[in-house]
């Protein structure tokens, strides 16, 4: 137990630190513009089609609870990040 504690409190540092990374490149970058609004931007344009299309899937049956979203999601985040938790050990 407190081998997990230890990984997942260095995790959480590793998380914050590359947010913190990402918060200081935004401020560095200079002046930022303020989109009010996705319309006309391409991209954005495609992103909710594909929300709108996707949001009318059928859902799994029977319905997964929220626990079993959780583990799901667990699972999947370490499995991508299986590289980066070794080296934090």
């Amino acid at each position: 137990m407190v081998d997990t504690i230890i990984v997942e409190s260095r995790l959480i540092l590793f998380v914050l630190s590359e947010c913190q990374l990402l918060i200081d490149s935004l401020i560095q970058g200079g002046p930022k513009q303020w989109i009010p609004s996705h319309y006309g931007i391409a991209s954005n344009e495609i992103a909710d089609i594909l929300t709108k299309v996707t949001s009318n899937l059928p859902q799994p049956d029977p319905p997964v609870c929220y626990h079993g979203i959780k583990i799901i999601i667990a699972a999947r985040f370490n499995a991508r990040h299986h590289e980066i938790i070794k080296l934090l050990l």
